[in-house]
């Protein structure tokens, strides 16, 4: 067989794998999904097509009423001449390719509508797998299910339970503790507001720019690239005059950054003064 089609072929295989990691990682996030290198891309897609190919193919049997031949499917992608004997008239393995290939021509539609619906339920089952991930918080209580999307735990406040949750100890066996459900949610809902603090270097001199967080965005590569801050104090580092007070919003770009700091606010509603969360 030729090679190009059969690397072709094989790609459309794990494709589900590719598309189910994807759609799992980015998930309803508005920031770009960071990719690994293309060997564990396609090594995890591999891994991750092995399932959904086996419960795809036993589903496909019920509509289409057929039994997909994954014996002629091996032949089919490592060559046919490996395994048929100098009589391939009586060769079940020759019958085998040969039926497959008859099926292809007499029902190309089948072939399309399996891949087509396997690559839209592996976008749809690895978009759900995240949310619900998310919504279980299991991402905040177990590392191996947790997100590579650092800024956003940190800007959420979410980090603060994840830290929490890591630390935590259970006096009575000397064990980690993990955190509940709700006991993260009280974690979290905790926080008001969130204050950055950055230093930069502006004409030769350091500035310390301290604001509410309003908003991030990432750029095409996933990474950090600018922050949207709220009331705004400009420090000079070096006499620690208050240069100016922005009420509006100021845009920082990630690049200009030399330090940045993070604090959660909780606002006390009888006495209105702001406490920092450790």
């Amino acid at each position: 067989m030729n090679f190009a089609f059969s690397a072709l072929l094989i790609f459309l295989l794990i494709l589900p794998g590719i598309i189910f990691r994807y759609s799992y990682r980015k998930g309803s996030w508005n920031s770009p999904v960071v990719f690994s290198t293309l060997p564990e891309d396609i090594t995890q897609g591999i891994i991750w097509s092995i399932p959904i190919h086996c419960i795809w193919i036993h589903l496909s049997q019920y509509p289409f009423q057929q039994k997909i031949n994954l014996k002629a499917l091996f032949i089919f992608l490592t060559g046919q001449n490996f395994f048929v004997s100098k009589k391939p008239d009586t060769d079940y393995l020759y019958q085998a390719v040969k039926n497959s290939i008859e099926s292809i021509d007499r029902h190309p539609e089948y072939i399309l509508l399996y891949f087509f619906s396997i690559y839209i339920s592996a976008w749809g089952l690895g978009y759900l797998s995240h949310e619900v991930v998310r919504f279980m918080r299991l991402d905040i209580q177990f590392k191996y299910l947790r997100f590579n999307n650092e800024w956003y735990y940190l800007f959420s406040g979410q980090q603060r339970a994840i830290d929490r949750n890591d630390k935590d100890k259970d006096n009575d066996n000397n064990q980690y503790k993990k955190l509940s459900k709700g006991e993260i949610k009280i974690i979290v809902d905790e926080i008001d507001f969130v204050q950055i603090s950055v230093l930069m270097v502006v004409d030769k001199e350091i500035y310390e720019y301290k604001g509410v967080l309003n908003n991030y965005f990432f750029n095409d590569k996933g990474e950090l690239d600018r922050l949207i801050l709220g009331t705004v104090t400009i420090i000079n580092e070096r006499t620690q005059n208050i240069i100016k007070k922005e009420k509006g919003h100021v845009i920082i770009k990630y690049a200009d950054i030399q330090t940045i700091n993070i604090k959660y606010c909780n606002i006390d509603q009888n006495t209105y003064k702001i406490n920092i969360l450790n």
